[in-house]
């Protein structure tokens, strides 16, 4: 739990939280882009997806292999392992005022969703948080999912 607050912290004390895109856009990509995920709508999720996606996301499906060897085929066939029901539950409960916005290194503006999730393990009567955290920015004028990391 302290790791994956320290990691948040020092995550969010990076962002600008003022507010980057406009609502109107920010309600459109939100329908567009998030409400694809909770509904596994396959062709959407991968159409508005940067591939080779970043980050950790092969790690949710269990793919050990070097994150360069992760495949456009890999993340497509993937989709209810990565987008699993907690995580498309917990998305249901956001709106586009927990979107985070920042400026990337290369001076992109950029949307940031995260996530916390809970599971509790019978084996050792303890509960282990999850931080799932989606990137977008805008490639070829249209927003994308560049990057998903995990944290905890």
């Amino acid at each position: 739990m302290k790791n994956v607050l320290i990691i948040a912290f020092t995550l969010f004390t990076s962002f600008s939280f003022s507010q980057l895109v406009p609502k109107a856009e920010l309600e459109q990509f939100w329908n567009s882009n998030i409400l694809s995920m909770v509904r596994i709508d396959k062709e959407a999720i991968v159409a508005q997806t940067n591939l080779p996606l970043e980050g950790a996301w092969g790690y949710m499906i269990d793919d050990l292999s070097e994150p360069e060897s992760w495949t456009q085929e890999l993340y497509s066939n993937n989709l209810e392992k990565i987008y699993t029901d907690e995580i498309r539950i917990a998305m249901r409960s956001k709106t586009i005022n927990d979107l985070a916005h920042f400026t990337t290194d290369e001076g992109e503006t950029a949307l940031l969703l995260s996530i916390m999730i809970e599971t509790y393990d019978k084996e050792s009567d303890m509960t282990f948080e999850s931080s799932y955290m989606f990137f977008f920015k805008k490639i070829d004028g249209n927003w994308k999912l560049f990057k998903i990391d995990i944290a905890g």
